[in-house]
């Protein structure tokens, strides 16, 4: 091959790696590399192999050409980044803190963009989270410039706007100050955030009621959680969270009220272990003994079920209601869950009214728009209801004709009730 084949060669292949096509590029820059090896061939082969998930040869391959070539930019770059993608990003943050730890920390050590400072921190941030190692995330959240987040909204595959990485580095930092119990400081960034970041608020107005619990402020915390428990449709970890505050304002039936509508979420059993144990306490604190013992039975059932050892606390409190004259065991899961679901219903049922419902309402699709996660439908009376895109079938576009139901809500933004699509019948 000459010189000039071989430079037309290397021009197709970035061309093909830039088009996306990391296949044909791949194999290219292979033969390339084959018959002389080059600086930027072998960047943009490495940059392929890490692209098409090749992680042993990119990570075999990557280590050769950082170090046969020390000072050329490129191929340093593609070598962190493939430490990042064939290493790092592979690990699970919940199980494998400790690697992603000592990974991050070597990458960290040598001379790096901020693009993949940004990356290799928020992996370190998410794992500590998840693991409470608050010492941990206090010290990392510090290594971000915050100048280099970008502050515009990220987008979901279904068009759902979420954070920016500004916003989500504000959360990480409100959240390990909280757990380290430096509320002024976390106090001072959440009031920026809210100011920052309004459609997270939610995240940021919980931390503030935890500080204000924390710091026995509890009218002020049971007021933040009231706001952030109106809508039907709650967070199941905030409403749990409200009714601690609750109990610890002895406001027990209260704090029962939300526990029933944390169980009846749609949340998996095992996430709901805790609360149903709590929610069986209060029960029992109120002599309702039968539906206590239920709902410890569940939380047994639960906990067996994973595999999970069973608290001392539980089994004590198991034991002395079935001494309990009239006090039956559930014989399996699915009965202690029935009877959990048939108390549940009674307390709400004689406490909280039930959503109001409006049936076969006629109206027109309209401000649905790209990256946008929901729309309006306007009826036929010139009344706008609130339709999540998820809300809408298939085919669905601005104009379309549409029969629905719609349901009582809340707008947090206007702090009014107002309606919401609940159900779409059909188009016409």
């Amino acid at each position: 091959m000459t010189d000039s084949e071989y430079q037309q060669q290397s021009k197709l292949a970035n061309e093909s790696r830039k088009a996306g096509n990391f296949q044909e590029a791949l194999k290219i820059y292979a033969q390339l590399w084959d018959k002389k090896e080059d600086s930027f061939v072998g960047s943009g082969l490495l940059y392929c192999l890490r692209k098409t998930d090749a992680y042993d040869k990119a990570l075999e391959f990557g280590e050769i050409l950082a170090g046969k070539y020390p000072n050329f930019q490129w191929a340093q770059i593609e070598y962190v980044w493939t430490q990042i993608h064939c290493n790092l990003d592979r690990l699970d943050p919940e199980k494998e803190f400790e690697p992603i730890l000592k990974i991050a920390s070597k990458l960290m050590s040598g001379k790096l963009e901020d693009i993949a400072i940004n990356h290799i921190v928020f992996k370190v941030l998410k794992a500590a989270k998840k693991n409470s190692r608050w010492d941990i995330l206090n010290d990392w959240v510090d290594k971000i410039n915050t100048s280099s987040l970008q502050d515009t909204p990220m987008f979901s595959e279904d068009g759902r706007e979420g954070w920016s990485w500004k916003g989500l580095w504000s959360n990480y930092k409100i959240v390990g100050l909280v757990h380290l119990q430096q509320y002024p400081d976390a106090l001072k960034y959440i009031e920026e955030a809210l100011l920052l970041f309004p459609k997270q608020k939610k995240f940021f107005l919980r931390s503030k009621a935890l500080i204000y619990k924390e710091q026995g402020h509890l009218a002020e915390s049971e007021a933040i959680y009231d706001g952030l428990c109106r809508h039907p449709n709650s967070d199941w970890w905030i409403r749990a969270e409200y009714s601690q505050v609750l109990i610890l304002l002895k406001k027990d039936e209260k704090a029962l009220i939300q526990y029933c509508l944390t169980c009846q979420s749609r949340t998996p059993l095992k996430s709901l272990v805790n609360v149903i144990f709590e929610t069986g306490s209060l029960l029992k604190r109120s002599r309702k003994h039968s539906d206590a013992l239920a709902h410890f039975s569940l939380s047994r059932f639960i906990r067996n079920e994973n595999e999970w050892s069973i608290p001392a606390q539980l089994e004590a409190s198991v034991k002395e209601l079935l001494a309990q004259a009239g006090c039956l065991p559930s014989n399996s899961m699915s009965e202690a869950l029935a009877q959990c679901r048939g108390i549940w219903n009674n307390i709400l049922k004689a406490n909280v009214a039930p959503p109001l419902l409006r049936r076969e309402i006629r109206g027109t699709v309209e401000n649905l728009r790209e990256g946008q996660a929901f729309c309006f439908i306007r009826a036929e009376n010139d009344e706008a209801f609130f339709c999540l895109l998820r809300m809408l079938p298939k085919g669905v576009t601005n104009g379309t004709k549409v029969v629905f139901d719609a349901m009582e809500s809340f707008d947090k933004k206007k702090n009014k009730k107002s309606w919401a699509v609940a159900k779409i019948n059909n188009t016409y």
